[in-house]
């Protein structure tokens, strides 16, 4: 693992960190951090979190926060300054298969996985490019490589994340601001307790902190894992449609019946 000591004198703020990885990250970097700024929506969690990264010894600061609301973060700018490095890691995982297609549960899962994003960093662009620093990392999922079944709404979601967080990083590369897109396969999180399609090759939350940590540190701006994942979904990026449309159904494990979910 490389050094955390990367971030020691550093504020880092990290959305979804009531459980799953975002905790993980808080309580990974809570011995190295000066200043933690943990947001979720869930406030028992939150307290969670922040207990087990006191107990390490960071300064932490917990703010509860809804993404869908229309200024999520208004507390956080009032209270806190820019911070050093943004974790954008809400989000939320779902099927919405044609079938039985529901248009609240795309809305949901479009407004935490992309919108929620958009209000979490926007906030702090300009400040960043003032300042000339700062690290945006966005956790996006290599299910927005290609529309996989029963997954419009999250390949969806992930895909215009992708490419907000590409055209992000263009911008603000002339102002020494790097931005990060992190692509995960499945992980052992509370999103992935369910058995509605097959999930291989998973992670465990701990390793997953540990990869995201490593492409902050080393500025890889889009980093995939684990590999065997990564390299499947390249090779199905670049797969012949006619190919596509007759593998993945097959692969993809999933029942018919399925209903629309969020996880």
């Amino acid at each position: 693992m490389t050094s955390l000591n990367f971030f020691t004198g550093k504020s880092v703020m990290i959305t979804g960190a009531a459980s799953g990885l975002g905790r993980e990250l808080a309580r990974q970097l809570s011995p190295y951090a000066e200043r933690l700024i943990l947001l979720d929506l869930n406030q028992d969690g939150l307290s969670e979190t922040a207990d087990i990264c006191r107990a390490k010894g960071s300064y932490i600061a917990t703010y509860k926060a809804d993404l869908l609301s229309d200024n999520p973060l208004a507390e956080v700018i009032e209270k806190e300054e820019c911070p050093d490095v943004i974790v954008a890691n809400a989000g939320v995982g779902g099927v919405n298969p044609a079938r039985f297609f529901d248009e609240g549960i795309d809305a949901r899962i479009m407004g935490i996985n992309y919108f929620g994003v958009v209000k979490t960093v926007s906030p702090y662009l300009k400040k960043m490019c003032e300042r000339g620093s700062g690290y945006i990392v966005g956790i996006s999922s290599l299910a927005s490589i290609r529309g996989l079944p029963g997954a419009c709404s999250y390949s969806a979601s992930k895909a215009a994340l992708n490419n907000f967080l590409e055209s992000l990083r263009l911008d603000v590369a002339p102002y020494g601001v790097k931005v990060i897109t992190v692509l995960p396969g499945f992980l052992e999180t509370p999103m992935a307790n369910h058995n509605e399609f097959e999930m291989p090759f998973k992670v465990t939350v701990e390793r997953s902190a540990q990869h995201v940590l490593k492409a902050i540190i080393k500025n890889k701006k889009r980093y995939a894992f684990p590999w065997i994942m990564g390299f499947l979904s390249l090779f199905n990026k670049f797969m012949p449609v006619f190919i596509y449309d007759k593998i993945l159904p097959l692969v993809s494990g999933q029942d018919k019946d399925m209903k629309p979910k969020i996880f």
